[in-house]
């Protein structure tokens, strides 16, 4: 039979379970703290990053005539945001045919062409105006009709590049719809990570909110247009 404990021996106990317990609930408040600290850090970059893509958007306007540069100018900037080596904005026709109408130079066409031999990288841009991907198609295509993001961060088995152009290597992409009240009206693709590792979830999230701006934006360039016409 084990010996009773005394009065000291008891509060003793009670002291170091206490000790214990404060030790426990301090540890998973300082997480839980550490937690939310790391969310408003990335709510802030993100309001950062948006409210600079607006800024941009805005002076871009002011200081571009031709609509084609403006889809240019903003594929850059996304490209800086996102920290991605080649960005390509891809429009919805009528004909149900993705056309694209703003890119980077370091962006390849993503369907075998055909038409267009390519042996150097700086010629890829003028295949790439020419490309014309059917929805459904490919991974531009499939997002467009799935109306779904998608982050591969790693391509080398992705059997849907395996027809595009090997000019310029695509390790790791992202592409996400421009969606306007349920209709899909393009796709923003990102390609190949500037620092040579996968995309990460965090870039897949900063592409997605610029997506959203980019289809106000399409929206207003889509109204400007038919009032100066």
């Amino acid at each position: 039979m084990l010996p009773l404990m005394t009065i000291t021996e008891y509060s003793n106990l009670i002291f170091m379970l206490l000790f214990f317990a404060t030790l426990v609930f301090f540890i998973m408040c300082t997480k839980k703290r550490h937690a939310i600290i790391q969310s408003l850090k990335k709510e802030q970059q993100k309001n950062e990053q948006l409210s600079s893509f607006m800024k941009f958007f805005s002076d871009t306007l002011s200081n571009t005539a031709k609509f084609d540069e403006v889809y240019s100018l903003i594929a850059h900037q996304i490209a800086n945001i996102t920290e991605a080596k080649g960005v390509c904005i891809y429009e919805l026709q009528n004909d149900n045919y993705l056309l694209p109408v703003g890119y980077t130079e370091a962006f390849p066409p993503l369907q075998r062409s055909k038409k267009f031999v390519l042996s150097k990288p700086r010629y890829a841009s003028d295949s790439l105006k020419y490309e014309k991907i059917k929805l459904g198609e490919g991974i531009i295509g499939e997002t467009a009709q799935n109306k779904n993001g998608l982050l591969v961060q790693d391509t080398f088995e992705d059997k849907r590049l395996t027809e595009a152009n090997k000019i310029i290597p695509i390790y790791t992409l992202m592409a996400n719809p421009m969606i306007m009240e349920n209709s899909v009206t393009g796709v923003i693709c990102a390609i190949n990570n500037k620092n040579n590792k996968p995309f990460t979830n965090t870039q897949f999230d900063s592409l997605k909110s610029m997506t959203k701006l980019v289809v106000l934006i399409h929206n207003i360039l889509k109204v400007y247009s038919n009032l100066t016409i």
